[in-house]
């Protein structure tokens, strides 16, 4: 997915060249830095390296799923469905588990959210996500395309 830069006209775009960058972390944190704006997305827990072909565990109840929304984007929320995920890259599964789709209660923006979690290690620490449902953001499986984006 190309990366693109407003111009100071403020009217024009240009696309970001990864050699504009001193190296992937610096690259990394402005796109992390900018989730909330680009995607409706922010992370509540340390970044994780993540290994290919993961199948997430979707153990979380619906209750920490709920204070996950609550802690990332400001509102309450009511549990409405389950939406199995499968995405696969060259044939193959990158991800694969269960998002709950939530209504979200007087939120400024957004009617939906679609969040997951998955465990971290073998410490039972788990990552969570919160993704609104807004702009190109319209289902449980672009949800998950776009976290995995974030990750990279």
């Amino acid at each position: 997915m190309p990366l693109y830069k407003i111009l100071p006209d403020g009217q024009t775009l240009d696309k970001v060249d990864r050699s504009d960058f001193l190296n992937e972390q610096e690259l990394h944190s402005l796109i992390e830095k900018n989730l909330p704006n680009v995607l409706g997305i922010r992370l509540i827990a340390s970044e994780f390296s993540i290994p290919n072909g993961r199948k997430v565990e979707t153990e979380t109840t619906q209750e920490a799923l709920k204070k996950a929304i609550f802690d990332l984007h400001g509102c309450k929320s009511k549990w409405l469905e389950s939406a199995p995920v499968k995405e696969t890259f060259e044939g193959e599964a990158v991800w694969e588990g269960t998002v709950q789709v939530f209504e979200l209660i007087d939120h400024p923006t957004a009617k939906k959210a679609y969040a997951w979690s998955y465990l971290v290690d073998d410490s039972g620490q788990r990552k969570f996500f919160a993704v609104l449902h807004q702009g190109p953001i319209n289902s449980a499986v672009n949800a998950v395309k776009a976290s995995i984006v974030s990750e990279k």
